[in-house]
Parts: C-alpha cells; sequence; structure tokens
C-alpha cells in the first residue's frame, strides 16, 4: 500500500471515530441535564405531596416521576416537562390557596375555581414556581368534557397503586386503569409522540399480574374500548410487547382498529404532526377522534358536542354567575367567528 494512502485512511478513521466520540459525549451530556431536571422534579413533588397531606388532601400523582419509576424502574429513564397529581374536584380552591402560599402562581385567576362551568368544561389548572421553573398541574378529571367524559365514570381512588420514589411511598392510579388511561391519552393526542407507546410496552411488561378482564371491564365501563385496543395494538406491533396471545388474535382481526392503527402510522411517517398550522391540526384530531367513535349516534353526538360545547378558553374571558351559564353556548361562536377572521385578517395584511 502507498504511504500516503495509509496516512489518508488513517485520518479518515481518526475524524469518524472523533464524530462518534463527539455523538456520544453530547447524548451524555443531554441524558445527564435530563436526569438532574428528573431528581429536581421528583423531589418536589415529593414535597408537593406532604404538603397536601398535612392538609389533609387526598392526592394522586401520575405520569412524570411516577410513571417513570412504575414503568421504567428508574425517574431519570423518562423524561417529563411537568407533574401532574390528581386530587378531589372539591378541594381546588383549598389547594390553589396552598400552592398560591407556597411560590406557585396559579395560571388563570382564582375567582374561576369556584365557578362551576369552569369546573365542568376543563380538567386542570396549572400552577407554575417561576424560581425553579417548574409547572405542576392539579386535575380534578383526567379529559376535558369536550374530549372525553367517560373516564368520569371509572372511579381512579379505587386501590390505586404505590410507588416507591427517593424511598417515599406516593399513591397512584392503579396499573390496569393507568393502562387504559395512557391508551385513551395517546388516542386524545393522536399518538403524535412514539413515546406514548413506550410507556404501554414498559408498563405491561414490568406488570406480570396484569389483570386483563379488569381493563377491558374499565374500558366497558367507559363505554370506549377502541382507543385501549389501538394503543394495546401500536405497542404489540412496534415493540412486539408480550400481549396475551387470545388479545392479539382478536386485535389483528378487528378492521376498524386496523384501520385507526394505519392512520397512525401514515401520520407519523409523513411527519405531520409538527408541519400542520394550529388549524390543520385542529380538523387532523377531529378528524381521528370522530373516527374513534362507534355507531352514528356517538359520532353524531361528538359532532354536536365539538361544534356547540362551550369551552375553559370562553369562561376565562367572562365569569358569569351561576344562573347565567347557559349565555356561555352563545358566546362561544361569537368568540370563535372573532378569532378566525381575525387571523384571516392579519394573513392578508403581510
Amino acid at each position: 500500500m502507498h504511504p500516503s494512502k495509509k496516512i489518508i485512511e488513517d485520518d479518515s478513521s481518526s475524524s469518524s471515530l472523533n464524530a462518534k466520540c463527539l455523538t456520544l459525549n453530547a447524548f451524555k451530556q443531554q441524558y445527564t441535564q435530563i436526569a438532574r431536571r428528573n431528581m429536581l422534579m421528583s423531589a418536589e413533588l415529593l414535597r408537593i405531596m406532604k404538603l397536601l397531606e398535612s392538609n389533609s388532601i387526598e392526592a394522586l400523582a401520575f405520569k412524570g416521576p411516577a410513571l417513570a419509576q412504575m414503568a421504567y424502574g428508574d425517574i431519570t429513564m423518562r423524561q417529563f416537562g411537568d407533574l401532574d397529581v390528581f386530587v378531589h374536584r372539591e378541594d381546588i380552591v383549598n389547594i390553589s390557596n396552598i400552592l398560591s402560599n407556597d411560590r406557585y402562581a396559579p395560571r388563570v385567576d382564582k375567582k374561576y375555581f369556584s365557578n362551576n362551568a369552569f369546573l365542568d368544561v376543563s380538567s386542570d389548572c396549572q400552577f407554575f414556581n417561576d424560581k425553579q421553573s417548574i409547572l405542576v398541574e392539579i386535575h380534578w378529571t383526567v379529559f376535558r368534557k369536550a374530549f372525553l367524559k367517560k373516564m368520569q365514570k371509572i372511579d381512579l381512588w379505587d386501590k390505586p397503586s404505590k410507588v416507591s420514589i427517593n424511598h417515599y411511598d406516593v399513591e397512584t392510579f392503579g396499573t390496569e386503569a393507568l393502562l387504559l388511561y395512557l391508551c385513551m391519552h395517546g388516542s386524545k393526542h393522536t399518538w403524535e409522540r412514539i413515546g406514548w407507546i413506550v410507556d404501554i410496552d414498559k408498563l405491561v411488561r414490568v406488570s406480570s399480574d396484569i389483570d386483563w378482564d379488569k381493563v377491558y371491564k374499565l374500558a366497558e365501563q367507559a363505554n370506549d374500548t377502541t382507543m385501549l385496543e389501538l394503543g394495546l395494538l401500536l405497542t404489540a406491533r412496534l415493540f412486539r410487547t408480550p400481549l396475551p396471545q387470545k388479545l392479539i388474535d382478536s386485535l389483528g382481526t378487528n378492521r376498524k382498529i386496523l384501520s385507526l392503527e394505519k392512520e397512525v402510522f401514515l401520520l407519523l411517517n409523513a411527519k405531520k404532526q409538527t408541519a400542520d398550522s394550529e388549524l390543520q391540526k385542529n380538523l387532523r384530531h377531529s378528524r381521528f377522534h370522530l373516527a374513534l367513535q362507534d355507531g352514528i349516534l356517538s359520532k353524531s353526538l361528538f359532532i354536536i358536542k365539538t361544534l356547540f360545547s362551550f369551552k375553559s378558553s370562553d369562561v376565562e374571558l367572562i365569569n358569569l354567575p351561576g344562573g347565567l351559564y347557559f349565555l356561555y353556548y352563545f358566546f362561544r361562536p361569537f368568540r370563535l367567528a372573532t378569532k378566525y377572521v381575525k387571523k384571516l385578517f392579519l394573513k392578508e395584511t403581510r
């Protein structure tokens, strides 16, 4: 071999090795940052749970550190951006006062926590700690009424699981209820993050004692097995999640679930989730949610609720007394018309 050729090959090999080292260092640095942030937020979650407990307030931690520890076995193995806590609706006013006196500012005026219209159409309220840049979401239901009221039929307080975080036990959703929630949550957001499918795979793999009859009983109690089965089919396809063979055989012959699965993969492969505008994303979500409905009646009710139900953004613009809540139904079309006419005007003037 000519000496100059060997030198060139050695330089090429050295450059490739350096590039790999830089990539590994970048991943290591990113993981270290995520791990530190996760540990900080986990410690804050425990502090908040203890604070609520000291004020005789029942609370369940879910998603975030609780899910990371429960499904992955380590709070540093799953990145999360906020802390989620599930509480009783009647405790919201008290909790808002406790957190407001504890360096957390609510994202909406506290007067809305006494407004039943706001509590009916919302599922949570965000509290932000500016000093530590930590966002806490306090949930009194897991889904907004406009998307899915069915989950409210399930008693999430029934036989909660316990997960140990930094040697402190916190209560979270029972495994079967959590599995159903993860499938519904992913369907709500058209499975735009593959990490949500990974969550299901991890949870199933570490939960060898899952009561599948109970999972389906909860789904039937919520009058919707479609979202559950879609989530299970996605994780089985992508990660060969060890589901019962009878269940896999059933999912593989369900034409509706197979059609929804195809739609999810098309969206993921086309990378449309991040490329669409807000309006396009809303339309895509609505079409997907409509496809999730079973039967003409369910589809019709979904369309009616989507078009005519008011939302928290309507309530936040005007705080009406209880006897005038019906006016929100008339106020919403006016607000939406104003919003989109303004957007069109701004677009034309650019």
